[in-house]
């Protein structure tokens, strides 16, 4: 609430009949917080600021304010998807929303009914660990939102479904099939790897000789580089 006078004077705030309290400069404002105690969903507050001038002369203004329930907050886990399948050892985001008429002041994140961790800046997130022996296994998200006033809300469960690790796919691109290749010339092995969960390395082999181990993709597109390491004799 604010109030305005033409000389620097204080003007004192009320609430009711209860004193808040008193500013000596412009421009003269106070925060005010409703006290649930006193005041209940429901109930009207009349807001009073009071000038007093030298003389003892005073004017005061009232503004009349309703008091409103404080809602709990709403939270949703958006990420993963209700009955997402993931692999073992995998690592999977969770994200949840959560909104409150005045401010969430956390989200807690549960797997299983355990807490994990507690998140208090958007975005509400952490990361998931899927140990490797899982397979078959299934795991329970919730999140927990918690306002300005220590109200909370649980989230619909989120259950996520564990799959078995399968083996990794690879096809050799380069050489071509059939490709000759002259004495002592450079012959560029180049392969695609893909897997659902990560690819850790990619071994070239040359007539069942291990010739280079690459840990590192060209690119998202999934393409592994032997570095023309073959030369053919």
């Amino acid at each position: 609430m604010t109030g305005v006078q033409t000389c620097a004077l204080p003007i004192f705030f009320f609430a009711d009949d209860l004193v808040l309290t008193s500013d000596t400069a412009a421009p003269y404002e106070f925060y005010f917080t409703p006290d649930p105690a006193r005041w209940s969903a429901g109930s009207e507050i009349a807001l009073k600021a009071v000038a007093v001038d030298p003389a003892g002369n005073q004017t005061e203004k009232i503004r009349m304010i309703g008091v409103v329930e404080d809602l709990e907050p709403t939270v949703e886990i958006i990420s993963p998807a209700d009955g997402y399948h993931a692999v073992e050892g995998q690592n999977i985001q969770v994200t949840a929303i959560s909104d409150d008429d005045i401010d969430v002041v956390n989200v807690a994140f549960y797997v299983d009914g355990r807490q994990v961790t507690v998140d208090y800046l958007l975005p509400y997130q952490f990361v998931l660990s899927l140990a490797p022996g899982t397979a078959g296994e299934s795991r329970e998200l919730t999140a927990i939102a918690t306002d300005t006033a220590g109200q909370t809300r649980e989230s619909v469960v989120i259950t996520i479904e564990i799959d078995e690790d399968q083996p990794p796919e690879v096809e050799l691109d380069l050489p071509l099939p059939g490709s000759l290749v002259f004495d002592g010339a450079t012959v560029e092995l180049q392969a695609r790897a893909d897997d659902d969960v990560g690819i850790v390395r990619v071994d070239f082999y040359v007539n069942g000789n291990l010739v280079w181990t690459d840990h590192n993709s060209l690119g998202s597109d999934g393409w592994w580089d032997a570095n023309d390491i073959f030369t053919g004799t």
